[in-house]
């Protein structure tokens, strides 16, 4: 699709080429355990608060088959949605047809910032589910991506892993864990215990709750 573009990623080939291969494998065989099919419940009840303003550029990592994307565009603000996994991107094309303030760019979230997306452009960071994974890779590093694509007073909204669950879930976040975002000079505005959404995955583990999660949001001091 002309609608979105490939990076190349300054990251190290060893964990690009992880990377592909974990995330693509899933896509590839159809077995996408983290995704529900809607947008986050979170993330829609975030946009009906009425805290993000009218015309709002959001930012979404790692924003796979795109739902949480198509929910900004409808609602009214300008999304660019990034991607490692080319199968998630032309996925998420699908998903945004015909939503013109919807963008889509297949790269590595280490590559940000660059042409294609310069820094402080956004006022919101959407990150659902990536920050769990990608800090194993260089948790400094995409904290300072989340710091840099924001401009002054921009906001993070962040839904990751919680560690009450034993590994039953994403990988884990203790509370203490949230001081590297402070460290990077991000505020933490909150910080409560949540749920991911109920997937098909998560309801064949036959428990009465779907994994524990943390929803945070930060800000960039202005």
């Amino acid at each position: 699709s002309s609608r979105w573009l490939e990076s190349r990623s300054a990251r190290p080939a060893a964990h690009r080429a992880v990377g592909m291969e974990k995330w693509g494998g899933y896509y590839s065989n159809g077995f996408l355990p983290w995704r529900s099919g809607e947008p986050y419940p979170q993330l829609a009840d975030f946009v009906a608060s009425g805290r993000l303003e009218p015309g709002c550029r959001c930012l979404e990592l790692g924003c796979g088959t795109g739902e949480n994307v198509a929910l900004l565009a409808r609602s009214g603000f300008s999304v660019t949605g990034v991607d490692l996994v080319p199968q998630a991107v032309e996925q998420a094309a699908q998903a945004t047809a015909g939503l013109e303030s919807a963008k889509l760019l297949c790269l590595d979230v280490f590559d940000l910032p660059n042409e294609a997306c310069p820094a402080g452009s956004f006022d919101l960071i959407v990150d659902c589910q990536v920050f769990h994974v990608l800090r194993l890779v260089d948790e400094a590093k995409v904290v300072r991506v989340m710091e840099q694509m924001l401009r002054p007073g921009g906001l993070v909204f962040l839904l990751t892993g919680h560690s009450a669950d034993g590994g039953r879930g994403p990988e884990p976040l203790s509370r203490e864990d949230f001081g590297v975002f402070e460290a990077a000079g991000l505020v933490i505005e909150s910080l409560e215990e949540s749920y991911f959404p109920w997937t098909d995955h998560y309801r064949s583990q036959g428990k009465e709750l779907p994994p524990k999660a943390w929803l945070a949001l930060l800000r960039k001091p202005a």
